[in-house]
């Protein structure tokens, strides 16, 4: 109800959290193992507002037990608007394969709508997941990490994934009041942003024992000023045969 005062559009209960000390609560994942508990709380909350009321599970708690059948029919019986499908067990966390073959399964049995989630690490995966699973959306998470374009079927180039990370440093540092801590929480972004990049290792190995902001800037703008040159003698290059 506050969330709804405050103007939010919609309410998202989320239980497939797989976070030990969310779990140990009886919250998040753990609920998977409570078919009923999860049903109640999603009646209780949906006759509590007024607005949207979405829910995110995951396959279920293990191999063993895989129970996102039953339980997206129980949550749409008690009032849940749209049901999220992460198509991993709480076992599995974030390692392993998503079983997408799932998240089709849950489409075809509810009549509300359905969000697949896991393994979008792509722009094609995107449209990948929508046509094998047939489900109305798609959720993206880790994919996103350091890849904003992955909303795009556009690939960026190294000067323009440079000038994002600069701008979301900036952002990054103007919302966070202690700027030493906030340096040290954005570097994990510069890990994501430069994944995939060659010679990054060492990059990322730099900027973690670097405390200056004005030292990881200059490092930054380097190491994607190189792999700029690099891809424009890429692009100059000619094959010839024989």
């Amino acid at each position: 109800q506050k969330a709804e005062q405050m103007g939010a559009t919609f309410v998202d209960l989320n239980m497939g959290c797989p976070v030990k000390n969310v779990v140990n609560l009886g919250a998040g994942a753990a609920l998977l193992k409570e078919p009923l508990l999860a049903g109640a709380i999603t009646r209780k909350v949906k006759q509590s507002i007024s607005i949207p009321l979405t829910v995110k599970i995951r396959a279920g708690w293990s191999d063993e037990d895989k129970n996102a059948l039953e339980i997206s029919k129980i949550l749409e019986e008690a009032g849940a608007d749209l049901i999220t499908v992460h198509a991993r067990t709480k076992a599995q966390r974030f390692k392993g394969k998503a079983d997408w073959n799932l998240i089709g399964e849950v489409k075809r049995r509810i009549s509300i709508p359905s969000i697949g989630n896991g393994d979008i690490f792509s722009h094609e995966d995107i449209a990948k997941m929508l046509s094998e699973t047939r489900c109305d959306g798609v959720m993206i998470a880790r994919g996103a990490l350091g890849n904003p374009w992955i909303f795009s079927p556009r690939r960026p180039a190294p000067l323009e994934i440079r000038d994002a990370i600069l701008e979301h440093l900036d952002l990054h540092l103007s919302f966070y009041s202690m700027k030493p801590t906030a340096l040290l929480t954005f570097r994990k972004h510069l890990v994501w942003y430069t994944k995939g990049f060659p010679n990054s290792a060492p990059f990322r190995l730099r900027i973690f024992q670097e405390r200056s902001v004005v030292r990881i800037l200059e490092m930054t703008e380097r190491f994607f000023d190189e792999h700029s040159a690099e891809a424009d003698t890429s692009s100059r290059c000619v094959n010839y045969d024989g």
